[in-house]
């Protein structure tokens, strides 16, 4: 079984993230590297990895977007002609 702890405590201005999911962990490690002043890796063991956030200012938690079909075939259509654009530019 995979899983992911997050760890909030309102006193602290850091949070922990305990995860054994490998998608997970490859985006804290992303984050570790790129922005070492904000991730840092704390510990490994075994399949899971904990992680310290040290501002919690940086978890986010998003409400879901919900679209109508026009808005959908719109944000496609346009999501199509940005990749032509750029598939010509590299061309």
């Amino acid at each position: 079984m995979r899983e992911t702890a997050i760890n909030w405590i309102d006193e602290d201005n850091k949070v922990t993230i305990s995860t054994s999911e490998s998608y997970i962990k490859a985006r804290l490690d992303k984050l570790c590297e790129d922005y070492p002043e904000h991730y840092k890796l704390k510990s490994e063991s075994g399949d899971y990895r904990n992680y310290i956030v040290l501002d919690k200012k940086l978890i986010r938690f998003a409400k879901p977007i919900i679209l109508s079909d026009e808005k959908r075939k719109e944000r496609s259509e346009r999501m199509k002609n940005m990749l032509q654009k750029q598939r010509k530019l590299h061309e």
